[in-house]
């Protein structure tokens, strides 16, 4: 049996974005593009917020230093 991770959109830094699956563990994002992708570790220096879409709402998360 396989997790299905959670629609994310990752804002990086730069001011660009991505939309995919994921999820955040350990103060770590694992995100993917499509569901049977492999996912790939991303962390604080690069992203600036998260938001979780799903479920009717958007849940968002913003880093602050």
């Amino acid at each position: 049996m396989k997790a299905q991770h959670r629609e994310i959109i990752i804002f990086f830094n730069d001011s660009t974005s991505l939309e995919g699956f994921g999820e955040v563990r350990k103060n770590k994002i694992y995100f993917k593009l499509e569901q049977n992708d492999k996912l790939s570790e991303w962390d604080y220096l690069s992203v600036r917020a998260i938001h979780f879409v799903g479920y009717g709402f958007i849940e968002k998360y913003e880093y602050v230093k």
